[in-house]
């Protein structure tokens, strides 16, 4: 691992940046205000009439669909901060307003929307976080219930981290888990005295 190292963490529960300055030090350095990315997806979803999760239903959709609606993206603070909250709220807004005037909402074009909303909301971020901290490698988190992640996977494959200074990592999971302070006192519930134990046995084992 190459340090500073930037953890991008996105799951159903989480969003959040990590700074990595070396082995065991860790910051965050931005996070949701409000909603996580993955529960955005899943109450947009039930806005829609979609069945959960519904992260899969939404990046199925998106596929098919057009992004011709105008959505805003929240929270323009400076800040390597995100918010979905109002992001969640326009779209219900938007329907019941389409609704209202029996106009058809069409879903496809509206997941496609959201979703280049809400994924390039975190892209926005990372973009930041690299110049900001001088990054030299990227370690991406999803979590298995979020199937955008291809989706993003796809737009830092077409960001400048595809520069020789910057190597995207993909871990699975549970390496994730035992290299994040945060993630293993929430899933594995450990004292922090083990976490310097766990952590090096993952290193010894990659």
């Amino acid at each position: 691992l190459k340090f500073p190292l930037l953890a991008v963490v996105v799951s159903g529960g989480n969003t959040e940046l990590v700074l990595m300055k070396e082995h065991l030090n860790f910051e965050i350095i931005g996070e949701t205000k409000d909603d996580a990315i993955g529960e955005s997806f899943d109450k947009v979803a039930r806005v829609l009439g979609l069945p959960y999760p519904g992260g899969i239903q939404i990046d199925k959709l998106a596929k098919e669909g057009k992004h011709s609606y105008n959505l805003p993206t929240p929270l323009h603070d400076g800040s390597l901060n995100v918010s979905y909250s109002g992001l969640k709220t326009a779209v219900i807004n938007l329907v019941h307003k389409l609704e209202q005037n029996n106009e058809e909402v069409n879903i496809n074009d509206l997941a496609k929307s959201f979703q280049d909303v809400a994924v390039n909301m975190i892209i926005d971020r990372v973009k930041k976080a690299v110049n900001l901290y001088e990054i030299k490698e990227i370690v991406l988190n999803f979590s298995k219930l979020i199937a955008f992640k291809n989706y993003m996977k796809k737009y830092i494959k077409k960001s400048k981290f595809k520069d020789p200074f910057c190597t995207v990592y993909l871990f699975r999971r549970f390496f994730i888990i035992v290299s994040l302070t945060g993630f293993i006192i929430t899933i594995l519930n450990i004292e922090p005295k083990e976490y310097k134990n766990i952590y090096n046995d993952i290193l010894q084992a990659s």
